[in-house]
């Protein structure tokens, strides 16, 4: 009769994952179609609503995973500072995201990659038991993957963050030359 239940909390786990990556995976296809339409010079919407939509489902996983880790995360400062840098360098680098490949690319993934590690990270488990993405997942050993994945997945926001704002910076200050020259 074990053994049912084990295979049972295979297939589960297998159909969680399933699920989970399906639905980044569509997100990111959805992005991707929705910002590779037509291309325009003046920022096209969905570069200034999908900041504010990653954001929302950061502050959605930190409501209804809230723990401690959450907690020291605010505290010292690291979850305001990394909305912040986002948002600055999603908002920056609206206008030009639709027109250039590389940018646009960095854009999608930091959509993707910075609310991935405030879904990922466990409540801490500190009174009842633990849990993770929205109260679904509370199988222990998917709660340990999730707390090996929550750092990797924070630098990589952090350098696709960095990596989509030098890139607006770069191609603006060239837009900028450029159009000095043109004047003079």
């Amino acid at each position: 009769m074990e053994s049912i239940f084990n295979i049972f909390g295979i297939l589960y786990v297998i159909f969680s994952l399933a699920i989970g990556f399906g639905f980044v995976f569509g997100i990111a296809y959805l992005i991707y179609k929705l910002a590779t339409k037509k291309h325009t010079r003046k920022p096209k919407k969905i570069y200034l609503i999908m900041p504010f939509v990653s954001a929302l489902v950061a502050v959605a996983a930190f409501i209804f995973n809230m723990g401690w880790f959450r907690v020291a995360l605010i505290v010292y400062g690291i979850a305001p500072i990394h909305a912040i840098l986002f948002l600055f360098s999603s908002l920056y680098s609206s206008d030009s995201a639709a027109e250039n490949t590389p940018l646009r690319f960095y854009t999608i993934i930091s959509y993707i990659t910075y609310p991935l590690p405030y879904m990922l990270l466990p409540d801490g488990g500190d009174a009842g038991e633990e849990y993770m993405f929205f109260w679904l997942i509370k199988n222990e050993q998917i709660i340990n993957i999730g707390y090996a994945l929550v750092l990797p997945c924070f630098i990589i926001s952090a350098v696709f963050i960095a990596l989509q704002f030098f890139k607006a910076r770069k191609l603006r200050t060239l837009s900028h030359t450029t159009e000095d020259t043109i004047h003079d």
